[in-house]
């Protein structure tokens, strides 16, 4: 039985209509991919520069550095008596100026960006590998969307800023910013790998200590580092619940 032409024609239009549909989601995909595969390598070439220059035979991992008192605390626990993390860094590190300590630090609020990147350069031109990625410790590379009460900065400097959208209400949050969301797993992983390399696949010596206080963000983190097997390469982890 023959169609009739209208019939045929609009058949043959769906179709049209569906195979560019389907390659412009394919280009678009794939234009995504490539972006998140760029962004990566640069986040690798960071991470080499950073072990080629220094000596590092440690990692400290801080997730949710704010304005990098914790990642201070590695290299001058002078200045913090009694610091609940001081005999942690003590036990894994050893104690003293810990110059064979690299420090990953990953903090989303633009607000500390000037001030991490002072602390950054102040460490390294004194001969400590310290690392700061400017975003969210997440389980992917993209874009999030993160709260703080304000624009301005708090007393506190936005202890409560968090990308988790479910406790926006409850952490009072109304402003609102796009930021780098990146994954954690892989940076460790590109860590334990280094570390394996440097010592032939051993790394009894040397530690990898994470600190965590991304404000509920553990709820999608935590199982993210199980499900990849990642937090099998971290050798202590302690973190605000």
């Amino acid at each position: 039985m023959l169609l009739p032409s209208s019939i045929l024609w609009n058949f043959i239009i769906f179709f049209i209509f569906k195979v560019k549909f389907a390659e412009s989601v394919t280009s678009e995909v794939s234009g995504i991919s490539k972006l998140v595969n760029s962004i990566e390598r640069m986040e690798d070439k960071r991470l080499e520069r950073l072990i080629s220059r220094y000596n590092c035979e440690h990692f400290y991992v801080d997730m949710g550095t704010n304005i990098g008192v914790q990642i201070r605390k590695v290299y001058q626990a002078e200045k913090y008596p009694g610091a609940l993390a001081l005999p942690v860094f003590d036990q894994y590190f050893g104690a003293g100026r810990r110059c064979n300590v690299c420090s990953i630090g990953f903090e989303p609020n633009p607000s500390h960006r000037a001030h991490l990147y002072a602390l950054q350069e102040r460490f390294n031109n004194a001969g400590i590998g310290v690392l700061i990625f400017f975003g969210a410790a997440n389980t992917h590379t993209g874009v999030l969307k993160y709260g703080t009460k304000s624009k301005k900065v708090d007393k506190k400097q936005d202890w409560g800023g968090s990308v988790v959208q479910a406790s926006n209400s409850k952490l009072g949050q109304s402003y609102f910013r796009s930021v780098r969301s990146i994954d954690v797993a892989r940076i460790i992983r590109t860590l334990d790998s280094n570390l394996r390399n440097q010592r032939r696949g051993s790394r009894v010596s040397s530690k990898i200590v994470m600190k965590s206080d991304i404000e509920g963000s553990e709820f999608t983190v935590f199982p993210h580092l199980l499900f990849t097997n990642t937090i099998c390469s971290i050798d202590f982890l302690f973190a605000e619940w």
